[in-house]
């Protein structure tokens, strides 16, 4: 999910991304691995986003971004994150594949709850959508 928040009263974005089927890569390849992966992502997600606002790794394999800047850009810059994430996946064949939801946060109209509420709804339905292409393909 994407997660905003916003200092100063300020409209703000945020992004979530949890991994697909995290915990299999540690029970199929081990914990070592499982690290690799999680550094990986991460240092993706760092290169993809902290340029715009705050990047953030929150229990197991879930990532936040909060994103303080260009938030009209918000797809652009999944699209590359994806892009980098392929091009890490060339290296290594075993990376899971990432799901990301994002909400717009107003502190007006909202609290941060609701805009994490929003932002995970939109991330599962994303994971959801990606499990049914993979089980379509088999």
């Amino acid at each position: 999910s994407v997660h905003a928040t916003s200092a100063h009263h300020r409209k703000g974005c945020g992004v979530d991304g949890s991994t697909f089927y995290c915990f299999c890569i540690n029970d199929t390849y081990g914990h070592a691995f499982g690290d690799k992966v999680l550094k990986t992502i991460g240092g993706n997600i760092k290169k993809q986003y902290s340029r715009y606002g705050k990047c953030f790794r929150y229990g197991g394999d879930e990532f936040c971004v909060i994103l303080t800047q260009d938030m009209e850009k918000v797809e652009a810059m999944n699209q590359e994150f994806f892009d980098k994430m392929k091009l890490s996946r060339k290296k290594e064949n075993h990376l899971p594949e990432v799901s990301i939801g994002y909400a717009y946060y107003n502190p007006e109209t909202q609290s941060i709850q609701d805009v994490v509420a929003e932002a995970d709804q939109m991330m599962y339905e994303k994971k959801e959508e990606r499990k049914r292409k993979a089980t379509s393909k088999e």
